[in-house]
């Protein structure tokens, strides 16, 4: 329908206002990278397959470990990243 197309583009082109635990860090690749092992495990352990019920039991685990993930292992590698990368040893 194009009332969806509409309102997708509507909503990427609209400045939405900031969240402020969110603006902390990146917790994107962390949601990424756990966000389906953890859902996999409480379909295992518990058998919901209800996508609602699913989301709302893995929503805190998720988002708990992408923020421990972002503060405890990937911001403190980026501070690596100038040893390692060429395009940043040429900028200096």
């Amino acid at each position: 329908m194009p009332v969806y197309a509409y309102l997708a583009l509507f909503i990427g082109c609209t400045e939405l206002p900031e969240i402020p635990f969110f603006s902390r860090g990146d917790y994107s690749y962390g949601v990424y990278l756990y966000g389906f092992p953890i859902q996999q495990s409480i379909v295992a352990a518990t058998g919901v397959v209800n996508p609602f019920m699913l989301f709302a039991m893995t929503l805190i685990p998720v988002v708990g470990l992408a923020v421990m993930s972002w503060h405890f292992v990937e911001k403190p590698m980026l501070r690596f990243r100038k040893g390692f990368s060429m395009a940043a040893k040429r900028a200096l």
